[in-house]
């Protein structure tokens, strides 16, 4: 647990990475936000030379930097295993890069957030894995509480922790016409989408997450939802009310028809322009092809989004603009907002959100 107390962000996950990854037999990984798992593997094929020469040796680089307390709960974990670390040696490849399949061949169980602008860094990681792992969502998680259990490895279907909370509902587009018309769990209709809001023994009462939350089924007598997405996560130029699960499916059509393979996306209302901006990371140095992309994805959001279409289709919304960003964007966007003080366990890049909204410079990543 010592290791996760270091502040300076590079160093801890190179501790991280040299003890996880002398161990062979990890069968299980989990983490709040699939993006952790791209910085893991990022870290270890960056400083993969080092880590096998610590692990051979029985030493652990920038020891020197971290705190006396840490450093010494460290070493206590730290022997020399020439066996592990000749193993190693032989697992890269003629890319000079390995997955987690190759050093953790036994991985069995993923556990992390599944839903919203999650699963977009959740899919592009996935392939890294042994294709037999399984995904199990972590469940409605926050800094407020725990609201769900996961109880189907299906579906991910999540059971509210009702013995702990007391859930109240507004339907969406309700609330969006700020109405306030209040249910409870008992009242929740099927494949509905509802705000939510909390009352939690740690005093909150009627608190608004600020999220929105989709009714998947019922485990017994009691409805099961899941995460949505952020209620933030609407943008509105000239009455097209999009939404960032529209964003989400629209660009998931386009990895799959188009062969495309998103690291991290970023979609900007901007209002000056009356246009959207859609900036995107692959998860390889190659070159879109841009006019095909956005073409696919103006058509493809208009499909989502009948208000979109209406709007294109008058000029009320000018077309669709989307830049290359360069390789290493998201852990940047990532570390900005952490060094703002987010924690990062609970980050959650806002997908869709407005361009006068975004503190960071987006725009100086841009491949030109």
């Amino acid at each position: 647990m010592e290791v996760f107390e270091i502040q300076n962000y590079e160093v801890k996950y190179y501790m991280i990475s040299r003890l996880a990854v002398e161990q062979k037999k990890i069968t299980y990984l989990g983490s709040a936000n699939p993006s952790t798992f791209h910085k893991l593997l990022e870290v270890i094929n960056k400083n993969y030379e080092n880590i096998v020469a610590d692990i051979s040796a029985g030493t652990c680089k920038h020891l020197d930097t971290v705190d006396n307390n840490i450093a010494d709960a460290i070493r206590k974990r730290l022997r020399p295993n020439s066996k592990r670390s000749a193993e190693l040696a032989t697992l890269i490849n003629d890319k000079n890069k390995v997955s987690y399949s190759d050093f953790w061949p036994y991985l069995k169980l993923l556990v992390t957030w599944t839903g919203g602008s999650c699963g977009i860094s959740l899919n592009s990681i996935l392939p890294e894995f042994p294709e037999e792992i399984k995904v199990f969502d972590l469940g409605y998680l926050s800094s407020e509480m725990r609201g769900t259990i996961t109880v189907n490895p299906e579906t991910n279907d999540g059971l509210p922790t009702i013995h702990e909370n007391f859930f109240e509902f507004v339907l969406k587009e309700d609330w969006e016409q700020e109405k306030s018309n209040f249910i409870t769990v008992d009242q929740l209709e099927m494949e509905k989408e509802y705000y939510l809001f909390v009352t939690t023994p740690t005093g909150l009462y009627r608190y608004n997450m600020n999220d929105i939350v989709y009714v998947t089924g019922k485990f017994r007598n009691t409805p099961t939802f899941k995460f949505l997405q952020k209620g933030k996560g609407v943008t509105n130029i000239t009455g097209e009310k999009l939404y960032e699960n529209q964003v989400i499916a629209a660009v998931s059509r386009m990895e799959a028809d188009l062969k495309k393979n998103i690291r991290f996306y970023l979609m900007l209302a901007n209002e000056n322009d009356s246009r959207y901006e859609l900036y995107m990371e692959l998860t390889s140095d190659m070159h879109m092809d841009i006019p095909t992309v956005t073409t696919f994805l103006d058509n493809a959001i208009q499909e989502e989004n009948i208000e979109y279409k209406t709007k294109r289709s008058s000029v009320r919304l000018k077309p669709l603009e989307i830049y290359q960003l360069k390789q290493g964007a998201f852990e940047l966007y990532k570390k900005y907002y952490l060094d703002q003080g987010q924690r990062e366990g609970q980050f959650k890049p806002l997908i869709l959100q407005y361009k006068k909204d975004l503190a960071f410079n987006i725009t100086e990543h841009c491949i030109k």
